[in-house]
């Protein structure tokens, strides 16, 4: 006779191993045939189970098997490629870089960023604005040439992330609203494939996308 729990004992059996574990499969698929040579013996001889029966149970488990096997290769090829992202980005360590947005964590330090001139424009402004859109702090710039962010400026950031934008004017009103490019050296690179970070000196943490210029850690954007 076969067992009354053999059929929830060969269901356990082909459930999906959880994290990390071929050795849970490799036992499970023991028990497996365990399991299949106790059916084997305790069927009646006058009505032998269809060994059809059999064939798919073993085929059943060997997916569930290869499956899980498929997932851990994906892993390690996941890891490998995180690990390669991380090499190339770990290029950039020491080169300067600034964020498409403009965004800075000011420590109270005087920073000199290229303001580029705009046709029909008089005058310019650096604004910083916080992370809710408020205006923190602004100072007059010249066009055409690098301009200097004065300590009491940038102190205004109270080291919060901020984003800076050069405001052009003339007598007529705004002409043009633009992101700063600040460039500072980054100084370490974090995460994997999906998550690279850039980290720049002044602590602000860049995905690779939204680095607007990269250069040399002596030149400028």
């Amino acid at each position: 006779m076969i067992p009354e729990n053999l059929p929830t004992l060969l269901a356990s059996s082909q459930r999906p191993a959880e994290d990390g574990a071929g050795e849970l499969v490799s036992s499970d698929f023991n028990n497996f045939l365990t399991l299949l040579t106790t059916q084997l013996q305790n069927q009646d001889p006058l009505q032998p189970i269809d060994s059809t029966e059999f064939v798919a149970q073993l085929a059943a488990f060997s997916s569930v098997e290869q499956q899980v096997r498929g997932n851990d290769l994906l892993e390690t090829i996941t890891d490998m490629i995180g690990a390669g992202a991380t090499s190339i980005y770990a290029g950039w360590i020491g080169r300067e870089v600034a964020d498409a947005g403009g965004r800075l964590i000011p420590d109270g330090e005087t920073l000199t960023l290229v303001v580029p001139s705009e046709p029909g424009a008089t005058s310019v402004e650096a604004v910083m604005r916080g992370a809710d859109g408020t205006v923190l702090a602004r100072t007059p710039l010249a066009q055409g040439s690098d301009g200097t962010l004065p300590s009491d400026f940038t102190r205004a950031g109270n080291g919060q992330t901020v984003s800076i934008a050069l405001e052009y004017r003339n007598r007529d009103g705004l002409v043009a609203d633009r992101a700063a490019r600040i460039a500072l050296p980054v100084v370490a690179v974090e995460g994997g494939a999906e998550s690279a970070r850039l980290i720049r000196a002044d602590g602000l943490a860049l995905d690779p996308n939204d680095v607007a210029s990269i250069a040399s850690g002596d030149a400028r954007p």
